[in-house]
């Protein structure tokens, strides 16, 4: 099966937040999300707190929102992804992707 990603950078979100259940809702989207990106945005920070520096809807194994998240507290960047149907927590791990900074010293990524 094919991955089919939606990277979302943090400048556009809010465009994409808007466009993203209307795909879903018209079959369009390869997987239906029942959880908006707004609301699994949400569940990410409120599971790791910090600033979201890139985000991502994917499929294949099911659909589910990935998130890199900054750390405030430590440098630290943190994957967590939402299961866009349940929102239930699929992972909160070190990630060794993006290379750990201040948060004062780092800018988020843009596509």
């Amino acid at each position: 099966m094919a991955k089919f990603s939606i990277f979302i950078s943090v400048f556009t979100a809010g465009a994409l937040a808007a466009s993203l259940p209307a795909l879903a809702a018209t079959g369009d989207a390869p997987g239906a999300a029942k959880i908006t990106p707004a609301q699994a945005r949400q569940i990410a920070l409120t599971a790791q707190s910090g600033q979201i520096m890139d985000s991502a809807l994917e499929t294949g194994g099911g659909v589910r929102y990935s998130f890199d998240i900054l750390s405030a507290a430590n440098g630290t960047t943190r994957e967590v992804e939402v299961d866009a149907n349940t929102g239930a927590i699929l992972e909160n791990s070190i990630t060794t992707d993006l290379p750990a900074a201040p948060a004062n010293k780092r800018a988020p990524r843009s596509m």
